[in-house]
C-alpha cells in the first residue's frame, strides 16, 4: 500500500512509484543454494517458468520502469518471479 500511497501523493509532481517483488532469482551470492541438486529441485518446484530467473530478468524489469516507456505507469506492482504469484 505504500507504493499506492506513494503514487496518489507525488503523482501530481510527475513522480512515479511503482514496486518490484522478486522471485527466486540466480546469482552469484546465492549460488551455493543451487549446487545442492535437491535444493535446485525445489526451487525449481516453486515456480511455473521452466528456470530461475537471473539478475538480467530484473535489470529489465528496473530498465522498463525507469525508461520513458512507463511514463503512465504508477502504483504498480511489478512481479518478476516466473509466475510465483500467480501459481
Amino acid at each position: 500500500m505504500l507504493t499506492k500511497a506513494a503514487a496518489v501523493d507525488y503523482g501530481p509532481f510527475r513522480i512515479r512509484s511503482n514496486s518490484i517483488y522478486l522471485g527466486i532469482i540466480r546469482t552469484p551470492m546465492s549460488e551455493n543454494l543451487f549446487s545442492d541438486e535437491q535444493m535446485l529441485n525445489w526451487f525449481r518446484s516453486l515456480t511455473p517458468a521452466p528456470y530461475l530467473g537471473e539478475a538480467i530478468d530484473v535489470a529489465n524489469g528496473v530498465l522498463y520502469l525507469a525508461s520513458d516507456e512507463s511514463r503512465f505507469v504508477n502504483g504498480a506492482e511489478l512481479s518478476i518471479d516466473g509466475g510465483v504469484v500467480a501459481k
